[in-house]
């Protein structure tokens, strides 16, 4: 994990916390994932998805997949920079409980 902290080590804030216009430190989980040479694709993402909803879906990915959590992250951005309808699908697809993972104490 030599780039984890590559963000914070190098005075740039990764693409998260500059979007968000936020100090970029050693604490930041989303540094490894979104560096700050990447920010105009995390651009793109955040102009779909919302930083909120990158960062819960981040949250919910298992530690070993959230490098690959954020890569379909950026390429959905990518892909559907031109095509919003689609990106809100998208994304309803990765946010929304499917049926047989609800049980009868859960709210919609």
């Amino acid at each position: 994990m030599e780039n984890r902290y590559q963000g914070a080590a190098q005075n740039h804030a990764c693409a998260s916390c500059k979007q968000q216009r936020r100090k970029c430190d050693e604490t930041c989980e989303m540094a490894p994932y979104f560096p700050a040479s990447g920010y105009s694709e995390f651009q793109n993402a955040h102009k779909i998805f919302g930083v909120s909803n990158i960062q819960k879906i981040m949250a919910m990915a298992a530690p070993d997949q959230r490098q690959a959590a954020a890569e379909s992250i950026l390429t959905e951005g990518n892909a559907r920079k031109n095509d919003p309808v689609r990106a809100v699908l998208a994304l309803s697809e990765v946010s929304m409980p499917k049926f047989g993972d609800l049980n009868e104490n859960s709210i919609l």
